[in-house]
């Protein structure tokens, strides 16, 4: 498997011998206005059920009318109100969409990369999915040991920072391009899978950025003598793991226009 790094050039691990790995929520909330990121990344919505029950104070002096009047009932919470109709005395059951804030589920780090194109119209639609100023492909086919260089530069940084221990959990894949507008709500018993909430909450995007035919490496961090890690951190590479990184040209004949 041939994978595709595009990069702004100054980066390039081939001049800085350092590779860059930024938060997923960092990353999209810096590149949601490059048009890399996308707003939803990272996001989960469910569908809870709720009782509300309603009473009069007192029953016997309320309008016989007012108790059989539909109305509408605005719960005025976050993240939105819901408004039910024909709410009587008792117990009402209703379902509502609750989006979830992400602040307090840990962030990994990633690497963005792209599946190889195999066509001219692929590539040329990868090509205007990133920012022009990013004009230096690269291509690895060791998956795998990117994968395991990285976590040794991981490593390596946590020690400078004074790490006696530490945990790296790693994950990959390619990116799902599954919905239009937001994630698809799933019901309260799905979201309590642990999976869902590390991994495949961030290998999900719109189907707007398809064309990216995105593949990530996630590396959730933890130490108990680093405490709250940056947004980033830049990892130094050995001179395996930056050869890994080759030069790439299309080829396959690019037709030119007239």
């Amino acid at each position: 498997m041939s994978l595709l790094r595009v990069w702004e050039r100054r980066y390039a691990p081939s001049i800085t011998g350092r590779l860059r790995l930024t938060s997923a929520k960092k990353f999209r909330d810096l590149e949601t206005d490059a048009g890399i990121g996308d707003i939803h990344e990272g996001g989960q919505r469910l569908l809870c059920e709720h009782e509300l029950e309603i009473k009069w104070q007192d029953a016997g002096n309320v309008d016989p009318f007012l108790k059989d009047t539909k109305f509408d009932f605005h719960l005025d919470f976050e993240p939105k109100p819901v408004h039910l109709k024909g709410i009587k005395a008792g117990t009402t059951k209703f379902v509502q969409e609750v989006n979830l804030n992400d602040s307090g589920i840990q962030s990994p780090y990633i690497l963005c990369l792209s599946h190889e194109p195999q066509t001219e119209d692929e590539w040329m639609l990868m090509k205007h999915s990133f920012p022009y100023d990013r004009d230096l492909w690269t291509y690895i086919s060791e998956h795998r040991q990117l994968k395991i260089e990285i976590e040794c530069g991981i490593y390596r940084w946590l020690k400078l920072q004074g790490a006696a221990s530490h945990r790296i959990k790693t994950f990959w894949g390619p990116v799902q391009y599954i919905y239009n507008e937001a994630p698809v709500p799933k019901e309260t018993d799905e979201h309590s899978e642990h999976n869902e909430l590390l991994f495949k909450r961030w290998l999900r995007k719109r189907k707007i950025f398809q064309g990216q035919k995105e593949f990530r490496f996630g590396f959730y961090i933890s130490s108990p003598e680093v405490g709250e890690l940056p947004d980033h951190i830049d990892i130094e590479l050995t001179r395996t793991g930056i050869g890994l990184f080759q030069d790439w040209e299309p080829n396959f004949k690019i037709e030119k226009s007239a």
